[in-house]
């Protein structure tokens, strides 16, 4: 029985595997803060741009996140695309600031579309197939994977582009690639247990969401270490190329690197789905501490490792504590509930972004490191507490 409730699973979630490839085969990810630097862009400028977009994608975040639960979780990732193609375009046009900081804007939208929904979609399929959500960090994990390849793969098609034609080109491609995760996104089954409730007001469903989450004991902690992993998450993402720029690294190799940096996101949905209890939980907590205060030092070699690591380790702990999370809510407020969450963690994000910008124009990205080191260290406080008292109340209860 198992077995054939594994291939009608397998055979459901293909077209959210394939729209998850798709609306990661972006190719100027590898290349972005080298183009923004061609363009006149300082590191304080970057941490602005950075910024701006949070502040759209915050605009915007929750309100898609209760559409998401009230209308249709694929309508809102479809709207994902369409963002992300727009972004692609503005961006690959501007030739300053502003224009750029437009189409950064469209790429909020498309992260505020994107965050939450997917995992609430596995979580309710499962539900929905199964009765149970079993297994999630497994199917959850295969999104993740399928994400993954499709960021090595564009930073690896992306040396090909800048090498025969420039850095704006990867803009452009990246626009008709898109398009095959709206065909996906249209074959793809969607859940519909987050329906069954529609009826209830806007203000009640409001309130009910925000509840959820603002909860004393383990929510708090579940909900404080979200929030860290989602600030170090942004941090590495948007800021990890300026290590790079700082050690003079050649552009050829931005692609290679680039690639190898976004296997984090595949190898993490991996390990994600293997770790069943709180001790590797805590372990890849401490391994992302460690590999934190790496970024202290200045070797190339050291520093492309340490933010591989530590972005593998990132998205383990998000996958885990996606389900830690989801555990605790109802199917007709999961994805307002993550949105809500990652909503804090941006608003946190904001000033913590601004205050790295400083520290690595007034000094350099190195002593800016020591921003990541606390955040992980905060991070580590969080896994301990989710940890033992998950496991307390699993003694309890058994």
């Amino acid at each position: 029985m198992t077995k054939i409730y594994d291939k009608v699973l397998s055979k459901r979630f293909w077209p959210l595997y394939i729209a998850s490839f798709f609306q990661g085969f972006v190719l100027w990810y590898a290349i972005e803060k080298l183009f923004m630097k061609s363009i006149g862009f300082s590191d304080a400028m970057v941490a602005v741009e950075t910024v701006i977009f949070t502040i759209v994608m915050l605009a915007v975040n929750i309100p898609m996140g209760i559409i998401a639960d009230r209308w249709s979780r694929k309508g809102v990732l479809m709207i994902a695309s369409l963002s992300l193609m727009a972004s692609s375009f503005i961006c690959g046009i501007s030739n300053g600031f502003w224009v750029y900081a437009l189409g950064a804007s469209f790429w909020g939208i498309f992260y505020a579309c994107y965050v939450g929904c997917y995992d609430s979609i596995v979580y309710d399929v499962l539900i929905e197939e199964k009765g149970e959500a079993t297994n999630f960090e497994h199917y959850y994990g295969r999104v993740q994977i399928f994400d993954g390849i499709a960021l090595i793969f564009g930073s690896l098609l992306n040396s090909v582009v800048v090498h025969f034609f420039n850095l704006r080109a990867a803009y452009f491609i990246t626009i008709p690639l898109t398009v095959g995760s709206l065909i996906a996104l249209h074959y793809f089954n969607e859940p519909k247990g987050h329906k069954k409730e529609v009826s209830q007001l806007l203000g009640d469903h409001i309130k009910t969401t925000f509840r959820a989450i603002a909860q004393k004991g383990e929510v708090f902690w579940i909900v404080f270490t979200l929030v860290t992993i989602t600030i170090e998450m942004r941090l590495m993402f948007e800021l990890d190329q300026l290590w790079l720029i700082a050690l003079a690294l050649p552009a050829i190799f931005y692609g290679p690197v680039n690639a190898l940096l976004l296997s984090s996101t595949s190898s993490g949905g991996i390990i994600a789905g293997k770790i069943r209890n709180k001790m590797p939980v805590m372990l890849v907590g401490l391994f992302v501490l460690l590999s934190s205060i790496v970024l202290l030092t200045r070797y190339r070699l050291l520093i492309i490792i340490a933010q591989t690591v530590l972005l593998t380790g990132l998205i383990v702990l998000n996958v885990i504590f996606s389900r830690y999370l989801h555990d605790t809510l109802s199917s007709k407020i999961r994805v307002g509930a993550s949105s809500v969450v990652t909503t804090v963690g941006y608003i946190a994000f904001l000033p913590i972004a601004l205050l790295f910008g400083a520290i690595s124009k007034y000094f350099n990205v190195f002593h800016a490191a020591w921003v990541v080191v606390v955040l992980a260290m905060a991070m580590i406080i969080g896994i301990w507490v989710v940890t033992n008292t998950r496991d307390n109340s699993t003694k309890v209860t058994e």
